[in-house]
């Protein structure tokens, strides 16, 4: 059978979290929408770096330079 290759061409995620006297409640849902490419891209080889003390990271929109996500690791 033929093949068609696709690629992620949006995502969407919506979280929402309801805290009140009687705990808490938490949900979330993930979309994805895909369209067929006419050519395999390559993705890059992994970057490899060595975490050896507690650090920062953030996940940043490269089209808007927005910031969508900020987190730390405090162990390793």
């Amino acid at each position: 059978s033929e093949s068609t290759l696709v690629r992620i061409s949006d995502a969407v995620h919506k979280a929402a979290v309801e805290v009140n006297e009687e705990g808490t409640i938490a949900a979330a849902v993930t979309g994805l929408s895909f369209v067929a490419t006419a050519s395999f891209n390559v993705p890059p080889p992994p970057i490899e770096f060595t975490v050896d003390r507690p650090f920062l990271y953030y996940i940043r929109d490269r089209s808007n330079n927005r910031i969508l996500f900020v987190g730390e690791v405090n162990s390793l």
